[in-house]
């Protein structure tokens, strides 16, 4: 169907994004991104970036990544590595590169979240300063922030995409806390709402926190490449369902179950066989499965 639509619409961006995408699912990543690197001049360069990177992270070539997103400088892209260097846990230089995207409305937001200015936009100027605590560690802060957005939500009656995207950065801050159980009760809402790859396997590592194995092997199993909305495969995909097969092995094994973590640790290390050689999952997938053979 893929092929189909570019053979259909040659010079329209989104049947070239449709089609890196199929290309990524069965693996052809060469073929993927010479599918995406065609947005780059038919009328999507801002997002030409963004999905080279996807490619790479999904891989766990994060370098890469970084190098492709630092090339093509824009706006777009400093969020899009501020989201990297976030996931990967390097929070201040995350808030650092999330500011640049859009300095001045950042500035602005921090200044009205600080004094309770009833006039600024929940969804962007909040969340900006919910960022720049969560970056920084002042978890109290910003979640003080995340109680505020919601005030500001039900003030307004905005509800729908507002709710969630609270509910996402609620969720993260209390992850990154280390407050598992709590950050588990904000995922169980997402995944519910919206069960894409990444609230669910956060979903699954704050069950596998708290010893939850089998509500964590329970999800992880739903996890495929097939439920995932093609509109969600991005950055946050890419990072998320590699990883979910390797926590899914680490579930397995926490269960006993020896023959499915060693099907799970080397699906994984199939995916990443060209990854980053620093990457702690990678080390730790390959020296589990040699205990386990």
């Amino acid at each position: 169907a893929a092929r189909q639509a570019v053979t259909l619409g040659p010079d329209e961006a989104w049947t070239h994004n449709f089609l890196g995408e199929a290309y990524l699912i069965v693996g052809k990543y060469d073929s993927a991104l010479a599918e995406f690197r065609q947005l780059d001049v038919l009328g999507m360069p801002w997002l030409t970036a963004e999905k080279l990177a996807l490619v790479e992270i999904y891989q766990g070539k994060y370098a890469s990544a970084l190098n492709i997103l630092q090339e093509k400088e824009s706006k777009v892209n400093k969020r899009a590595e501020s989201t990297l260097y976030w996931l990967n846990g390097q929070k201040e230089r995350a808030g650092e590169f999330w500011l640049a995207s859009d300095t001045d409305l950042s500035r602005v937001g921090w200044r009205a979240a600080k004094r309770g200015a009833d006039a600024f936009v929940a969804d962007s100027l909040l969340r900006m300063a919910i960022a720049r605590e969560h970056y920084k560690g002042n978890i109290k802060e910003a979640l003080n922030l995340c109680d505020r957005a919601a005030d500001e939500i039900v003030h307004k009656d905005l509800g729908g995409s507002y709710t969630q995207v609270l509910l996402a950065n609620r969720a993260e801050i209390l992850h990154g806390a280390g407050r598992y159980s709590e950050a588990a009760q904000v995922y169980e809402t997402l995944v519910k709402e919206d069960p894409r790859t990444f609230y669910t396997y956060r979903l699954a590592d704050c069950y596998y926190r708290q010893k939850r194995y089998l509500d964590a092997r329970d999800l992880l199993l739903q996890v495929k490449f097939s439920n995932e909305s093609l509109a969600w495969i991005g950055i946050y995909f890419a990072y998320s369902y590699p990883k979910s097969i390797y926590l899914l092995g680490l579930v397995h094994e926490a269960l006993g179950e020896r023959a499915e973590a060693v099907q799970a640790y080397q699906r994984f290390l199939g995916l990443w066989k060209n990854a980053d050689k620093d990457l702690p999952e990678l080390s730790n997938a390959k020296s589990r499965l040699a205990e386990l053979q």
